[in-house]
């Protein structure tokens, strides 16, 4: 499908007059003097309210980013202006990020799960192996960590059990950020490490 055709999809699904109406329900309790005597209430409030503000957010920037490509792609038919190599970066910059955008909005919607959107604690044991799967068991560490980084979460070490050589024989990670528990929900059972000789 077009862009053009997946951001109206993505939009019908987000339903921003809902969306919109829901925002102004929660900011008017919100803004209820008796909501925060309940602190569990009120998070439960706050919590939903940010996540319909990021609903609006993101419908925002997919409209934002069609709206630029469409526009330079109509200056680009001008013939005055011809075939300029620049707005045809700026057009293909906009499609790209929209395309990012998308994609990661439609990955997230399928993050329906019960616990989903929470942070996650993550397990990593050596299992048999030595010192060649305590190093194996460090790599996935760095490897987790950097993989949280990326995406903006904060890794907190909860425990570390350094190899007697080199590596660890385990390490319990805990990762927060929205989805965390979603993404590495996968990430269970063993992971291998295979090596070739020549």
């Amino acid at each position: 499908a077009g862009l053009s055709e997946r951001v109206s999809k993505a939009l019908e699904v987000v339903d921003v007059p809902r969306v919109v109406a829901c925002v102004a329900d929660l900011d008017g309790r919100a803004a209820d003097s008796a909501l925060w005597d309940n602190a569990a209430a009120a998070k439960t409030v706050m919590a939903a309210l940010a996540e319909a503000k990021e609903q609006l957010a993101v419908a925002g920037a997919f409209e934002s980013h069609l709206g630029d490509a469409e526009t330079a792609l109509e200056m680009m038919a001008d013939a005055s202006i011809g075939h300029d190599p620049e707005l045809m970066e700026e057009v293909s910059a906009s499609c790209q990020a929209l395309e990012r955008e998308l994609d990661q909005w439609e990955v997230r919607r399928l993050l329906g799960g019960k616990y989903d959107a929470l942070g996650a604690t993550l397990y990593i044991y050596a299992g048999a192996g030595g010192t060649d799967a305590q190093d194996w068991t460090e790599m996935l560490e760095r490897m987790y960590r950097c993989w949280a980084d990326k995406r903006g979460y904060r890794v907190r070490t909860i425990s570390r059990l350094t190899g007697e050589e080199a590596g660890l024989k385990s390490v319990t990670l805990e990762v927060e950020g929205r989805f965390a528990y979603g993404y590495l929900g996968a990430e269970r059972g063993t992971h291998r490490l295979g090596g070739q000789r020549p």
